[in-house]
């Protein structure tokens, strides 16, 4: 991802133009003693180019994929209020936003990591809470989307 960095003309720049700015999950825990339930994501920032990162505003818009992964017959019937019969899934099953995240990425140069957290207590999304609901193994695939500036 290229987050483009804007410069100071009168001052002197590190670099000009877009920076290549690479994120990862590295971990996804749970939140102790919180008081909703709430994972904390370990995101891991990386700029390759070794110039300073004085700091980065960056939204994750964190969706769920249902179509990403199968599902058994109980499963089915349990995401019918969700996606309708099984036959028409192909058509359906659409990403569901879990959350819109702001985060503030602290200075850095070459690789840091932030815990972003996530709350998951069932009045966020009600659509994103009954799917996580219906899946018996706890597996959701997940797509994270940045959006930011440096």
């Amino acid at each position: 991802m290229s987050i483009e960095a804007h410069t100071d003309p009168t001052g002197p720049s590190e670099r000009e133009g877009p920076r290549d700015v690479d994120f990862a999950v590295v971990g996804v825990r749970p939140l102790r003693y919180a008081v909703a339930p709430t994972l904390t994501l370990d995101l891991q920032v990386t700029e390759s180019a070794g110039a300073p990162v004085y700091m980065i505003a960056l939204t994750i818009q964190l969706m769920i994929e249902p179509a990403r992964r199968s599902y058994d017959d109980g499963t089915r019937e349990r995401l019918v209020e969700l996606f309708g019969a099984p036959e028409r899934w192909a058509v359906t099953t659409r990403s569901l936003v879990w959350a819109k995240l702001d985060v503030l990425v602290p200075a850095f140069t070459g690789t840091t990591t932030v815990a972003v957290p996530i709350a998951c207590h069932y009045d966020l999304e009600l659509a994103a809470a009954k799917y996580l609901h219906s899946l018996p193994d706890g597996v959701a695939p997940l797509a994270l989307h940045f959006n930011g500036m440096i």
